[in-house]
């Protein structure tokens, strides 16, 4: 898969996150715009960025992290791409299921880390409540780093890129897709929220996601068919010289 259209799948899996983002963070998103409400449209924008400039900050670190992990883990197992990638797509379709309301089995993953969830969240309300640029944008760092299935699973394709630099930028390219849901929530609250958590919505959603688990997963087959039909190709010029 070559960069650009790798890049476009991050976007596109940021966009159909939106009924998981919303349902997970959706009170924290509205919040934010509840906290400027009787500001000007501009000023509310600028606090809405803020939050969402540190998410995508504490995003860039964790996908650096994971493309490292990803990467030496790939050059310790021969082979280890392909698992990586096997385990993204599988984390994909079940995010799908999950999103559309068919399977949860996600849902356990979320709750053994629930109790943090909230301890942070609350953390994340007290910072970035003070109202300052400043402290919404650590509280965005906060929020960055609140434990999400979602989130896991586009880590899983970080760490299937060729370098940690990589995996950064993919997970900054998953986060830029989230911004108009992330925005839009932020500026229209409740009106929006209600619009994103239709049945419709969610199912689109989670077809989408399941479909990009699926292309994920078959792309490693169909690479390994291109190498061997390579390789093959090779051999036989070989052959064919002598």
């Amino acid at each position: 898969m070559n960069e650009s259209m790798l890049l476009t799948s991050a976007f596109v899996l940021g966009l159909f996150s939106a009924p998981h983002c919303l349902g997970m963070c959706g009170g924290l998103v509205s919040a934010m715009g509840l906290k400027d409400q009787n500001k000007s449209v501009w000023l509310r924008l600028a606090g809405v960025l803020n939050y969402n400039f540190g998410r995508l900050f504490s995003y860039a670190m964790l996908g650096l992290l994971a493309g490292f992990l990803g990467m030496t883990f790939q050059h310790v197992l021969p082979g280890g791409g392909d698992v990586l990638r096997l385990m993204a797509g599988g984390l994909l379709v079940l995010m799908g299921f999950y999103i559309g309301g068919w399977w949860l089995a996600l849902r356990h993953l979320e709750q053994a880390v629930y109790g943090l969830w909230t301890r942070t969240q609350a953390f994340f309300g007290k910072v970035g409540g003070r109202g300052g640029n400043g402290s919404k944008l650590l509280g965005g760092m906060l929020w960055g780093c609140l434990p999400c299935g979602l989130v896991y699973s586009a880590l899983s394709m970080a760490m299937t890129q060729q370098t940690p630099w990589h995996g950064a930028l993919f997970m900054v390219t998953f986060g830029m897709g989230t911004l108009p849901v992330m925005t839009g929530a932020g500026l229209l609250s409740t009106s929006f929220g209600s619009w994103i958590r239709k049945k419709s919505v969610k199912t689109g959603a989670g077809v989408m996601m399941i479909c990009y688990g699926i292309w994920t997963v078959a792309g490693v087959f169909g690479m390994d068919h291109s190498e061997h039909h390579g390789s093959g190709g090779h051999h036989e010029h070989a052959g064919h010289s002598m």
